[in-house]
């Protein structure tokens, strides 16, 4: 082939090239499909927000909030420590039973007084029992309820046995139960199966009494108890 003619064609094809690129540069092109693909692609670029900026207080919020609740658990616990116990008819039945069916914690005794200096050597500062009692004695042990002490005293009376208990009136509570006022004093009576609970509050003690005796009885008997 002659050199000369290859020099023109490709000249021309040079030239060719040349012209149709720069009618491309010139032509309006629409990417915006194409941006919206990549950008579907592409996760997003965290935001410089506030949080990102301050990440570092979280774990120190995480703590400040954990001591928080521990305070207020705590706030919770203390308020309620010096409440009063609920002493339900049910916990105690279950004294009353214990009392006669357990003897191992059981100290017998055949008088008030005897049952008052045997407690007393329990429970140096105890509420006091009766200082006098017209019932035969027969035993008397301390029981408590979720910590909170009571004296207890078995004694028969009607030849039925009754468990007399006494507690400080800021240690227990009666249950909310229905009432009987005698002599201007309140009894809240419960019964648990065969078993009848009178308990009332007297000069800062908690005094209860349970068993198989009528509630009229039981009532008769807490109100004529004296104590020192």
């Amino acid at each position: 082939m002659n050199p000369l003619i290859r020099d023109n064609f490709d000249d021309e094809r040079d030239l060719a090239v040349a012209e149709r690129l720069g009618r491309l540069r010139t032509m309006p092109v629409d990417t915006t499909r194409l941006e919206r693909l990549l950008e579907g692609k592409i996760p997003p670029a965290p935001a410089r927000s506030g949080a990102m900026r301050f990440g570092w207080l979280r774990p120190l919020q995480a703590i400040a909030a954990s001591l928080l609740v521990m305070a207020l658990i705590g706030a919770l616990i203390w308020t309620t420590a010096g409440e009063p116990v609920l002493a339900s008819a049910a916990e105690m039945a279950r004294i009353h039973r214990e009392m006669l069916n357990d003897p191992s914690d059981v100290f017998k005794v055949d008088s008030m007084r005897q049952a008052s200096e045997v407690l007393s050597g329990k429970w140096p500062r105890n509420p006091g029992l009766p200082r006098s009692f017209d019932s035969h004695v027969m035993a008397c042990c301390m029981h408590s309820i979720k910590d909170r002490k009571m004296a207890c005293v078995l004694f028969r009376n009607d030849g039925r046995p009754v468990t007399l208990s006494v507690a400080k009136s800021s240690d227990l509570r009666s249950p909310q139960s229905p009432t009987v006022i005698r002599g201007g004093e309140a009894y809240h009576v419960e019964s648990s199966g065969e078993l009848n609970m009178v308990s009332t509050q007297r000069d800062g003690r908690w005094i209860c009494l349970i068993g198989e005796l009528p509630v009229d009885r039981l009532i008769e008997i807490t109100h004529g108890l004296c104590f020192e």
